[in-house]
């Protein structure tokens, strides 16, 4: 694919609504803020089919560094 084509493609795909980015570039200083919104929709999309195609196995095993310690603030 040339340089070319490449970028004419890539200049036509938005991962999310115009629109939408405009309200929450409007929300920058506030606490509804989103800024990873502009890939949301992908990151759900990705989240979903990890959840349905991950299986744990019989021997799966947590690690004391992965749960959270009572004891700490």
């Amino acid at each position: 694919m040339s340089r070319d084509r490449f970028r004419a493609i890539a200049a036509n795909i938005h991962p999310s609504d115009p629109q939408e980015d405009l309200v929450n570039k409007q929300r920058k200083e506030t606490e509804e803020y989103d800024p990873l919104q502009k890939v949301r929709g992908l990151l759900e999309e990705i989240r979903t089919r990890c959840k349905q195609v991950y299986r744990p196995q019989k021997h799966t095993s947590v690690d004391e560094r992965m749960l959270q310690r009572l004891d700490s603030p």
